[in-house]
């Protein structure tokens, strides 16, 4: 989990480090007056930049079956969680947390009799929040390792790819009314497989939120660029409805219709492109 002498760990200390600084009490004393500041440890709030509803590796957890254009039918199975570590609330409707956060994610073949794993992808990180305004960011260092299934290797279907990348991810995010936008570069700093000297993406997208049928609805699209796959762009489309009235809502339960094409966003496939129609069900944190 390295790249040179850059280490996830270490940077993910100073972070903290910088964090649990800028709440001492001499850092305090500039905000002595101000109402509503302070450090808090684990708290209730939830992380400040919501989850990205239609990213495809996104801290959730949801399930989804569908259909692959010349593929196998599909179960895709996602357990994630995000846990805020400390938010420091500042003046000037200013605030700040840090968070850790991580996924495992497996996708199975249904239409076979065995019922076979095809791969499953671990994805982990480190996450500091900003918020300034209605605008939103956030830095996100996080390793990713893929492992293909047991069957798949036993009966010679394909080769299993050595398949782990370290990658820092800076997004922008911000709400106009119910329009929500992001925009965020992507550094591989370890690319795993792909080229070395070919290590940047680029993510962006936008979630619209609606009433339907007296129920809150949404609309919402992620797009990824990447250099080492010559800069093709994988889309995901997503429609849905929450299940609970609840005003937080990338972060209610939620049933939804989704299209995805592009390259697989499963590492040991990373060099595959794939479109796929699914229903699912999903919550984020």
């Amino acid at each position: 989990m390295s790249c040179g002498s850059v280490r996830i760990r270490d940077i993910g200390l100073v972070l903290l480090a910088g964090l649990l600084t800028a709440a001492s009490p001499g850092a305090a004393e500039t905000d002595e007056g101000a109402e509503g500041t302070g450090l808090s440890l684990f708290p209730a709030q939830r992380r400040i930049v919501a989850p990205l509803l239609a990213d495809p590796l996104e801290t959730q957890t949801r399930i989804r079956f569908g259909v692959q254009h010349h593929g196998p039918t599909l179960l895709d199975v996602t357990f994630g969680d995000n846990l805020v570590l400390g938010r420091l609330e500042m003046a000037g409707d200013q605030a700040m947390d840090l968070s850790v956060r991580g996924l495992i994610t497996a996708r199975f073949a249904v239409n076979e009799e065995s019922f076979p794993l095809q791969a499953a992808d671990f994805v982990g990180g480190l996450a500091w929040g900003y918020q300034r305004g209605p605008d939103r960011f956030e830095a996100m260092l996080f390793h990713q390792s893929s492992h293909l299934g047991d069957e798949p290797l036993d009966f010679g279907d394909r080769d299993r790819i050595d398949f782990s990348r370290d990658s820092l991810r800076v997004l922008w995010s911000r709400r106009f009314g119910d329009l929500r936008v992001y925009l965020a570069p992507i550094v591989d700093l370890d690319p795993g497989p792909r080229d070395t000297n070919r290590r940047m993406r680029l993510q962006w997208g936008g979630e619209y939120y609606f009433d339907c049928l007296g129920q809150p609805c949404y609309a919402a699209a992620n797009a990824e660029t990447i250099e080492a796959n010559d800069w093709n762009v994988n889309v995901t489309g997503q429609v849905g409805w929450f299940l609970t009235r609840r005003t937080d809502h990338p972060f209610a339960p939620r049933v939804f219709l989704e299209v995805f094409t592009g390259h697989s966003v499963y590492g040991q496939f990373w060099n595959e492109s794939e479109t796929n129609f699914t229903i699912g069900f999903g919550s984020s944190w």
